[in-house]
């Protein structure tokens, strides 16, 4: 049986705390809109990843105080791992935190149908990683389930970013170009390219490039945050075995036992399967 540990806070007023239906919500929006007021990061390497935006432990906390020069108010809010969301929710929040581990972890325990959104979950987060052929694996496997097409159908798209309307295939082809124009720079091992055929293509503007990407990488998240809502709701979810999230269970509990131990985020509470 999945369930929350850590040590509770002893006020109900902390950040941590247990909350009632409006007390979650609350702190739900809180942490969501923290998230979307900094600049969404698109790209992540796991060779070289992105900072948590907002800190998940007190440790994190005070190195990220530390750190910026006007006076930081992540302490103030709960930790993402505390609300108990159902899994999926919680991944897009880890996700846009750039917390790309948490997300992994995860995402391990609903790799099949049915839990299409979760699988859609792991493409977004491969899409982050620069992984662009495994994102087209996920993305095909889910590519005529309602929640794919929550985003990507032609109805979906008619208000959509600029390169969002041209369908998902191209989204994905616009990154990987990015993304080995952004290895070629860096001279990243025997993929360093020659920097005239990357430029030779239809990108021309490359900062222009990269906020379209941003906004396109963005709006999808938004998308699948929205339709997530909807299914799930941001309530407490205690156990993340019961009937809401089902999928590939791994057998070796002790293991991933120990990942959530050791994991670097996750503030007051980790979810252990």
């Amino acid at each position: 049986m999945a369930s929350r540990s850590g040590t509770a806070p002893a006020s109900a007023s902390a950040p941590n705390a247990p909350a009632n239906k409006q007390d979650q919500q609350q702190r739900y929006n809180a942490i969501l809109s923290a998230l979307l007021q900094h600049e969404h990061v698109f790209y992540s390497p796991p060779t070289s990843p992105h900072k948590l935006l907002i800190a998940q432990s007190q440790s994190q906390t005070q190195q990220q105080q530390r750190a910026e020069t006007s006076t930081s108010t992540s302490s103030d809010l709960p930790t993402i791992a505390s609300l108990s969301l159902h899994p999926v929710l919680e991944n897009l929040l880890h996700i846009l935190n750039c917390d790309l581990p948490s997300a992994h972890f995860l995402c391990r325990h609903a790799e099949v149908e049915p839990m299409y959104e979760s699988m859609y979950v792991h493409g977004i987060l491969h899409r982050i990683e620069g992984d662009i052929d495994n994102t087209r694996a996920w993305y095909g496997d889910v590519k005529d389930t309602d929640v794919f097409l929550h985003s990507w159908s032609g109805e979906a798209r008619k208000d959509a970013p600029e390169i969002a309307a041209q369908g998902w295939e191209h989204f994905l082809d616009r990154l990987e170009r990015y993304r080995d124009r952004v290895r070629s720079r860096q001279g990243v091992g025997a993929r360093k390219m020659d920097e005239d055929r990357l430029d030779s293509g239809a990108v021309k503007d490359w900062e222009r490039e990269e906020e379209l990407l941003r906004e396109t990488s963005l709006w999808e998240i938004k998308k699948l945050t929205d339709f997530c809502e909807d299914k799930f709701g941001v309530g407490e979810m205690k156990d993340a075995n019961d009937g809401a999230f089902v999928g590939k269970m791994e057998s070796g509990n002790e293991k991933y036992a120990e990942i959530a131990k050791s994991m670097v985020t996750g503030g007051e509470g980790w979810r252990t399967f």
